[in-house]
């Protein structure tokens, strides 16, 4: 299944989420119209007594719904306020912190996927890890304290590819909307839990309603919780195929099952090392790089495989297993220079794949293979680029004042791997708030004005800008389009660009607009739209630096990764 399948997959998911919904709210209004039809008599006629109720659960569990849906409206920053996580500053400089920088920018920049917002749980000592969000714009990365602590930097690896994978699969939507599902079915059990804690401190009256009232508070208390029950069944069966999935990315990505196959052992050699003390920590359960809570009798389904299972499809020889086992026995001692080592080697194994990856790729044809599926050249080639760029430039990504002054920089001289730059950049430009942020993207869009007409070199900086900052930005990308008759002339206007950068048929605002419009096509057609791209550029049997550029904005504005 590639990126496309598993985008249009995630889109029938909903589907599967939004009639498993039904199903519970149906279940639980059958059994409510069976208890009034049974013992409703007595409290007046049980046709308007089933209709009054009916009426009112689904008030209870739609608002209730709704209400949780708005309090995410947020993506993942209001997931990381909730389990109260601090934001990570990108120019820490605490070793561990730092290390966790180095590899998410790692990792962005191979698979073409915007850096997400780094955040932390410095309380939680056991190993865990999530993403959350409704589009790559909006991505949080949370890692708790012992992640850090515990894992090397070949484990923490592991563990991040393994979230990047969530992010490829459109895990993290999926994930929110789940959240937002069982916290409407969590509201109708508070509302009857609400009303047996009244009546307590009501004066206590021998009448029909004085018993009524109880009664009713503890048909929606169990009620509630047994729509829980069948939520979490949901929950379950969504998630824990997921995270084979992601295991085996994080493994194809990395091409190191050492990393994430011992970060599981540590978490099956310590039990319940994984397990969260968050009072949010059945919440995001389901979003988890493993179990954040033991599964119990309104609960208990398991939103993960179990620990052993997911090693042995990692090590099905056992091999790494016995290697965990002699570290176990005799640890190594701890050096500062085995990262270094391991840059030196990967820079040397793959000499000559970076001058030449956009030929391995695109006039190979496996490019298409590669969006939202980097490969283990499209690491080495990130790890390379990075190392290459000038510290001074590097330094300049991590700070929101001097990350501006780098896009602007970008912006008036292209510089060599100003892409790279600019998308380490987006981390810490997404730390500005609405306002800032506008007033930033006008403030490059002067800059770009002062030669009276936009090139288009600026113009592909304006877009990825306001795509990931403008109004907007960070929200659900809806399909709007289904059928390419509706988008064609914006196909043609783009692709023309990548046919010839001073193309006159297209002016450059419609090249923006056309950018923007084609966010919105339906996964099939985007499939289509880019591999028409990447077979333009294979025509004539060279890559061009604006020809791979412009496939990295299209990428980048599509949500659609392409890798390095």
């Amino acid at each position: 299944m590639n990126f496309f399948q598993h985008q249009d997959a995630a889109r029938k998911k909903t589907g599967f989420l939004v009639v498993g919904f039904a199903f519970v709210i149906i279940l639980i209004l059958a059994v409510i119209d069976i208890l009034i039809y049974v013992y409703g008599h007595e409290y007046g006629d049980v046709t308007m007594l089933i209709s009054g109720a009916n009426i009112f659960v689904l008030a209870v569990i739609l608002i209730g719904s709704i209400v949780k849906y708005w309090k995410l409206r947020g993506g993942g920053k209001s997931v990381a306020d909730m389990i109260n996580a601090e934001a990570i500053s990108r120019d820490s400089e605490e070793p561990k912190l730092r290390q966790l920088v180095n590899i998410v920018d790692e990792i962005s920049i191979a698979s073409g996927i915007a850096s997400p917002a780094l955040y932390y749980m410095p309380e939680e000592k056991g190993i865990n890890a999530f993403v959350a969000g409704f589009d790559a714009n909006d991505i949080v990365l949370v890692v708790t304290r012992g992640t850090l602590d515990k894992l090397n930097r070949d484990e923490l690896q592991g563990v991040i590819a393994h979230e990047f994978s969530h992010i490829f699969n459109a895990d993290t939507k999926i994930n929110l909307r789940l959240m937002a599902v069982l916290g409407g079915l969590l509201v109708m059990s508070q509302v009857g839990y609400n009303i047996l804690c009244s009546q307590r401190t009501s004066s206590r009256k021998s009448s029909n309603n004085s018993i009524a009232v109880p009664f009713v508070g503890s048909i929606l208390f169990l009620l509630g919780y047994i729509g829980l029950f069948f939520g979490n069944i949901i929950k379950s069966a969504i998630s824990r195929q997921r995270e084979y999935l992601s295991d085996a990315s994080a493994v194809q990505f990395t091409r190191n099952p050492r990393g994430i196959g011992k970060a599981l052992m540590k978490i099956a050699a310590q039990g319940k090392s994984a397990y969260l003390g968050n009072r949010n920590s059945e919440d995001i359960s389901h979003m988890c790089f493993a179990e954040t809570i033991k599964a119990g009798f309104l609960n208990p389904f398991s939103t993960h495989p179990k620990i052993d299972l997911r090693i042995k499809a990692i090590d099905p020889t056992g091999e790494i297993w016995n290697e965990y086992q002699q570290e176990l026995l005799n640890p190594l001692p701890a050096t500062s220079t085995s990262h270094k080592v391991s840059d030196s080697k990967n820079e040397e194994e793959h000499k000559g794949i970076l001058q030449d990856s956009h030929k391995l790729y695109i006039l190979a044809g496996l490019l298409m293979k590669s969006v939202g599926n980097p490969t283990e050249a499209s690491y080495a080639n990130a790890q390379q680029i990075i190392n290459s760029l000038p510290e001074e430039l590097k330094q300049m990504t991590y700070n929101t004042d001097t990350a501006q002054q780098l896009a602007k920089q970008i912006l008036v001289s292209p510089m060599e791997n100003y892409l790279v730059l600019l998308d380490m950049s987006l981390p810490a430009l997404k730390e500005l708030d609405n306002n800032a942020a506008e007033l930033f993207i006008k403030d490059m869009f002067s800059l770009a004005k002062k030669n009276k007409n936009i090139s288009l070199h600026e113009a592909l900086i304006l877009t990825i800008l306001r795509e990931h900052l403008g109004k907007g930005s960070g929200g659900v990308t809806r399909i709007l389009y289904n059928r390419r008759s509706v988008v064609e002339k914006h196909i043609q206007c783009v692709q023309a660009y990548l046919h010839d950068p001073v193309c006159q048929d297209y002016t450059i605002l419609q090249l923006t607009r056309a950018l923007k419009k084609l966010r919105h096509m339906a996964p099939q057609l985007k499939q289509e739209f880019i591999q028409e791209c990447i077979s333009i550029v294979q025509r004539d049997g060279k890559v061009s630096q604006h020809e791979y550029t412009m496939l990295r904005t299209i990428g980048s504005c599509l949500d659609c990764p392409i890798s390095l």
